[in-house]
């Protein structure tokens, strides 16, 4: 009996050990298993916060690209509106050289009539 007794105590013991073996690579794996998903969540938390920042630059470029087109936009309409006048500026010069050419031949034509 007491041999018994004692390999049932060794076989309980055996079986203890090795459930707290089982135990500690549970709380183990758990606890590695705790690390690896705050690891992820840290990694997502600062992916969000990147596209966040990107999302901004992106709408902060888009608002100057904007900025810019109207700009374009205003300086086109100048150049066009000074080639207006300017043109309009060489008519009313070829007029009055024509007008002031005109002139100067009546003058001289008085003046030869007069002669």
């Amino acid at each position: 009996r007491r041999i018994a007794a004692e390999a049932d105590a060794a076989e309980c013991r055996s079986a203890l050990e090795g459930a707290t073996e089982e135990r500690t690579r549970s709380v183990v794996s758990a606890q590695l298993l705790a690390m690896s998903e705050a690891g992820l969540r840290s990694s997502l938390a600062a992916a969000e916060a990147s596209w966040s920042a990107a999302a901004a630059e992106v709408e902060s470029l888009g608002a100057s690209l904007r900025q810019e087109a109207a700009r374009a936009a205003e300086l086109e309409a100048a150049r066009v509106s000074l080639m207006g006048e300017v043109a309009q500026a060489q008519q009313a010069l070829t007029s009055a050289t024509e007008q002031h050419a005109r002139e100067m031949e009546a003058a001289l034509a008085a003046a030869a009539a007069r002669e």
